[in-house]
């Protein structure tokens, strides 16, 4: 999924929990992972080549989504936070990180939720970059303006 509707998500977790700044935080930085292989590739270099490289759903190395886009990265992080900053911001740091992997799930691009422990891949129902993923960012923006404050 792209940004948009990671941020939406995380509007909406904001707006449920009374945590926006965190909710909103972790469900659209957990994507600063993707640039790790993006530079280890030098696809960094040339906007072009770089902008044709994130609007394609394929991963042509293998590795588009990285460390933080696993399950075991959603467990490590909650718990990291509940250690470190109680339960409230382990709960928001919880889903907003569950919602941003469950948006990837469900797009047609390539997710290894159980990496490093196995290189298993699911793709989704929703085509990245299109009219799909336009309406289901309406309808995330939708669930939000409904939601009760």
């Amino acid at each position: 999924m792209t940004i948009p509707n990671h941020l939406a998500l995380g509007l909406i977790i904001g707006k449920a929990t009374g945590s926006y700044e965190i909710a909103v935080a972790t469900s659209v930085l957990l994507d600063c992972d993707h640039f790790i292989p993006l530079a280890k590739h030098g696809l960094l270099k040339n906007f072009k080549v770089f902008w044709s490289s994130i609007i394609k759903p394929e991963d042509r190395f293998g590795d588009q989504r990285g460390i933080l886009h696993n399950i075991l990265a959603v467990f490590a992080t909650t718990l990291f936070s509940y250690f470190l900053f109680g339960p409230h911001v382990a709960l928001v740091v919880g889903l907003s990180h569950f919602g941003h992997i469950f948006l990837d799930m469900i797009s047609d691009t390539d997710s290894r939720l159980f990496r490093p422990f196995s290189d298993f891949k699911t793709r989704g129902f929703i085509p990245y970059y299109s009219r799909y993923e336009v309406l289901f960012f309406l309808g995330l923006v939708l669930i939000f303006l409904v939601l009760p404050a």
